[in-house]
Order: C-alpha cells, then sequence, then structure tokens
C-alpha cells in the first residue's frame, strides 16, 4: 500500500477540461515522534484505508508498532457498510484482544435516509459481552420540511428493564425563508408521559440576512430570557460589533462586547474585546490581523489587558506561509517575552502538499529549548494515495460569490449578485445540498447534517467553485 512520494506526484495530477479529475484516497497515514535534538523519528501508528469501486470509504484500520516484537498490533477498527446511493448505512467499531488475538465487537451504528438521501434515524448499539449480544443504547430521528431544512430531532435511550426505546430530548426547529429562526428543545417528562419546555433559542436578521440576534430562553412556566447576543453590520455586511448580554430583572446588561474593523476589501483587520464593569468599559483582549495579496491570513497577533498595570500585557503573535495553491505550509506561533524583549517559540505546524493539493506530511512542533534552540517535541504524520480518474469537480475556477464562515460547522452565508440554484459537492463530485438563492443579498443555509471534510460550492450556470471546510 505504501507507494512512493515521486509516483504520487506523477500521478495526481487533476484534469481541468469539464469536469473530470483524478482523484486520491488517502491509503495509509502512518505517525512517527522524533528523539528530542534529532532527526531520528520512530514510528508509532499508521492507519489503513480501504474502499470500494464506488470510493465509499469501507475500512478504518488503527495500528500500533510494537518496539518489543518490531511489528504491527491491530488496535482498532472501523467497517462501513453503504446503501445504493452511497450513504453509510452500517459503521461498527471494533477493537482488538490482544489475549485472543481477535478483535472483539465494541458498538454498530445504524443509519437510514429518505429518497433525499437525508438522514432519517440513527441508531447506536453497544457489544455486551457478559450475555454475548447486541444491545440498543441510543437513537435519534429526523424530520425535514419541502426544502430539506431540519425541523425536528428526537432522541431516544434504551431502557434495559422494561427493554423499550424511553424519549429523552426532543428539538424543533422553524424556519422563514429557509433561514432558522427557532430552535425549541423538550425534555420528556416520564411521570406525565409528555414533553415539556425545556430551552429555546430564537434567530433574528436584518434586511440582508445577517444574523442580528440570538435570543436564549429557559422554561419555567413561561418563557424566561437568559441571554443574548446582538450583532451589528456595515453597509458591506460585516460585524463591527458583537455584543452579550444577561437578562436581569426587568432589563438587559451588557456583559462583554467585541469590536472590528475591516479594510477595503473587507478584510478583518482588528478585534477588540472588552467586558463592562460597573458601567464602564474594560479592555480584555486586542487582535490584529494582516494578509497577503491573495486575501490569506498571513499574520494574527493577540495581546491581553492587564489590569495591574493598566496596559497591554504580552503579545502573542501566528504567522502564516501558503504555496502558490495557497494552501497553509506553515503556522508558526510565538509569544513575546516582556522579560527576555524577544520572541520566544510556542508551536509550529509545518504541510507539505503534492502538486493536486493533497497533503503529504504534517509536522507538528511543540516544547521550545531556547537553550539548544529546537524543539522538544517533534511528531510527523505521512500520508499516502491510491490515485485515479473520475467523474467529479474541477477546482480551476473561483466563484463569484462569497462564502462565510469557511470553515464552518452549523450554517453559511452566500453573498452573491447572482439569483439562482446553488449545489454543495464532496469531494468525489457528488450532489450532496442543493438550496435556491432568491435574492441578491445574502443567504444563510444550514450545514450542520454535513460530515466534516472539503466541500465544493456551485452556482449552477456559474463554472466558478468555492471551496468549503466543515468542521
Amino acid at each position: 500500500m505504501k507507494k512512493s512520494l515521486l509516483l504520487i506526484l506523477l500521478s495526481s495530477i487533476f484534469v481541468m477540461k469539464g469536469i473530470s479529475q483524478e482523484i486520491c484516497l488517502r491509503d495509509t497515514v502512518y505517525f512517527y515522534k522524533f528523539v528530542p535534538g534529532t532527526d531520528f523519528k520512530e514510528v508509532t501508528n499508521r492507519i489503513i484505508n480501504t474502499y470500494d469501486d464506488n470510493a465509499n470509504h469501507i475500512i478504518h484500520l488503527k495500528q500500533k508498532w510494537n518496539t518489543s516484537t518490531d511489528s504491527w498490533d491491530n488496535d482498532r477498527k472501523i467497517n462501513n457498510s453503504h446503501d445504493e446511493n452511497n450513504n453509510v448505512s452500517l459503521q461498527s467499531l471494533l477493537t482488538w484482544n490482544h489475549s485472543t488475538h481477535s478483535w472483539d465487537n465494541y458498538s454498530k451504528d445504524h443509519y437510514s435516509y429518505d429518497g433525499n438521501n437525508l438522514l432519517l434515524e440513527k441508531k447506536r448499539q453497544m457489544w455486551r459481552a457478559n450475555i454475548n449480544s447486541w444491545e440498543n443504547s441510543i437513537v435519534y430521528f429526523y424530520a425535514y420540511d419541502d426544502n430539506n431544512n431540519e425541523i425536528e430531532e428526537i432522541f431516544q435511550t434504551w431502557d434495559t428493564e422494561t427493554v423499550s426505546w424511553k424519549n429523552y430530548r426532543k428539538s424543533n426547529l422553524l424556519y422563514e425563508n429557509n433561514y432558522v429562526i427557532q430552535n425549541r428543545v423538550m425534555l420528556w417528562h416520564p411521570i406525565t408521559n409528555e414533553w415539556v419546555n425545556y430551552l429555546q433559542t430564537s434567530y433574528f436578521y436584518d434586511a440582508n440576512n445577517n444574523m442580528t440576534k440570538l435570543l436564549y430562553q429557559d422554561w419555567g412556566g413561561v418563557w424566561m430570557n437568559t441571554y443574548r447576543e446582538v450583532s451589528t453590520y456595515d453597509e458591506n455586511n460585516n460585524r463591527t460589533e458583537w455584543l452579550y448580554q444577561t437578562h436581569g430583572t426587568n432589563s438587559w446588561n451588557t456583559r462583554h462586547r467585541i469590536i472590528s474593523t475591516y479594510d477595503e476589501n473587507n478584510q478583518e483587520m482588528t478585534r477588540l474585546a472588552q467586558k463592562n464593569n460597573s458601567g464602564s468599559w474594560e479592555n480584555e483582549q486586542r487582535n490584529s490581523f494582516a494578509y497577503d495579496d491573495n486575501s490569506n491570513l498571513i499574520k494574527m497577533t493577540k495581546r491581553d489587558w492587564v489590569p495591574m498595570t493598566n496596559s497591554w500585557g504580552s503579545t502573542k503573535m501566528t504567522t502564516y506561509t501558503y504555496d502558490h495553491n495557497n494552501q497553509p505550509t506553515e503556522m508558526l506561533i510565538q509569544q513575546w517575552s516582556m522579560n527576555d524583549n524577544w520572541w520566544e517559540q510556542v508551536e509550529k505546524h509545518v504541510y507539505a502538499y503534492n502538486e493536486s493539493g493533497y497533503l503529504l506530511v504534517y509536522d507538528f512542533y511543540k516544547n521550545w529549548n531556547d537553550w539548544e534552540q529546537y524543539y522538544a517535541f517533534h511528531t510527523q504524520e505521512e500520508h499516502f494515495y491510491n490515485c485515479y480518474a473520475t467523474t467529479g469537480i474541477a477546482t480551476t475556477f473561483e466563484a463569484s460569490f462569497s462564502v462565510y464562515p469557511n470553515p464552518a460547522k452549523e450554517f453559511i452565508n452566500i453573498q452573491t449578485e447572482q439569483r439562482g440554484i446553488y449545489v454543495i459537492y464532496d469531494f468525489l463530485g457528488r450532489k450532496v445540498k442543493t438550496f435556491e438563492v432568491e435574492s441578491t443579498s445574502t443567504k444563510q443555509i444550514n450545514v450542520h447534517d454535513l460530515l466534516p471534510g472539503i466541500y465544493m460550492i456551485k452556482a449552477e450556470g456559474e463554472e466558478g467553485f468555492r471551496k468549503l471546510v466543515i468542521q
């Protein structure tokens, strides 16, 4: 499985015409730890991935290097099964039993989907060695509206005494123009056998669909305000102020605020965090940012406020470098020493890629030894791939619309001047989400149902793509 880096570099070139390209699937990852102060590295672990003919990930095997026997010991394994639409239908986790030299069952998750490949149910079972069988553990149920927005999630746990599922928590979401405006969480009352309100989050937007307020409420017979987040934006939809407020007896009390400034390219330049102390604002933290000509962040500095001296304290600086594809090649974190009056090394991350942008080597450094001038802790990952031609998505053209935040977890905002249908593709070129943008402003899209990874967003009728990273 392990191939030479040269072969990978030569065989990983994208075919940029149309939407045909060569895809590389991560085959094996080797993990190393360096002897402090030397270039000598010792292998510690490896991960071996196996795929089916549809490039679905079917086996994830982790092994540890045994220095006593100079051989690999199995550690754990994940087996995936897929349905006819290449959705994961069963995921099993097994652990290696060193006494019996065999795999022991640990857990398995069952997945089911609707006709739009939206997840409807996820059920987990745990292996019980004492009874030598599987036992239900937890289950989630999901429901969606006609626009594929999630409108309900029900969480149940398994009751071993009654041998049945018991309701535990339910979330109901409301939307307006495909923007979530309310998320209500309820808990199951086992005595009255009904759902009772627990907490509620309400979302508010301006005319440009920027989220201007998040309101959090607890249930106590009526909905009671607890705290809220209030955001203000400029004419370019950049958030200039964020307020954190708690609710008192009859009014809102502002506790913290963040003030941001931007340059002519709408890139955040400064960020000032302050707290409210008896009606006056006190500094907490100040960040400043710098960018290159490709809008890549190249420097971020952070300073903390020292109340005792009434001044800004030591500075932490993070610098970034990029390759010709605008992929990060190094991230260096340094701390300014007020006593020694120099920059102290904190940690460093180094990345190397092949010509197609696939990560080949990742080095992580920390625990700088200033006397000997080296990092005492240094680990490395080597990534190896199987590459083949497929029908996927090209990445040569940059789209006219913008996407933020990116990376994202729950929501993304599409800022565009083009109405129409937009599609999110996974790295194999498969459609995973489709939505419509009705106006030439900003539209918020719920992406919490997407698995962590790299995706591409495309407007139908436009050649360009935007890369999206889901964390």
